[in-house]
């Protein structure tokens, strides 16, 4: 193997070391930190979605609530005032009969970035709301 390959090699073990540390409180998100996150997320979607009747019939409505939803998570992230984080939400709305799936990976610091996955289902709906909390410290 090249020098250079060496380098550049994944160390698995240094790195499922730093995300199993204690991280000192305040500075990094945390889990309750990322449950208050979500709790608070759930509660402001089925407000948001509770008058929606029909899917198809209230598109406008339905848009205005996708970024109503990630002007509050966008809100939310950053009040959370932790240093040296940057914050994009994503939303998907869709009918309650649709079928969909969704695959993702991400190469990143285990131990300081995150990310917050809402699902919330309302009696027409399913509310999808995906937050990244990427620490560039």
């Amino acid at each position: 193997m090249a020098e250079d390959e060496k380098n550049n090699e994944y160390d698995t073990d240094e790195y499922s070391q730093v995300a199993k540390k204690k991280l000192p409180a305040g500075k990094y998100w945390d889990e309750a930190l990322v449950d208050k996150f979500t709790d608070e997320m759930e509660d402001e979607i089925l407000k948001l979605v509770k008058d929606i009747d029909s899917f198809a019939e209230q598109q406008d409505e339905i848009s205005k609530i996708v970024e109503k939803i990630l002007d509050i998570s966008q809100d939310k992230l950053e009040k959370a005032k932790r240093d040296k984080y940057k914050y994009f939400s994503n939303c998907i709305i869709f009918d309650k009969r649709t079928i969909y799936r969704k695959h993702m990976k991400f190469f990143w610091e285990k131990g300081f970035d995150k990310m917050i996955s809402v699902k919330v289902n309302s009696e027409r709906l399913h509310i999808l709301l995906l937050a990244y909390a990427v620490y560039y410290g």
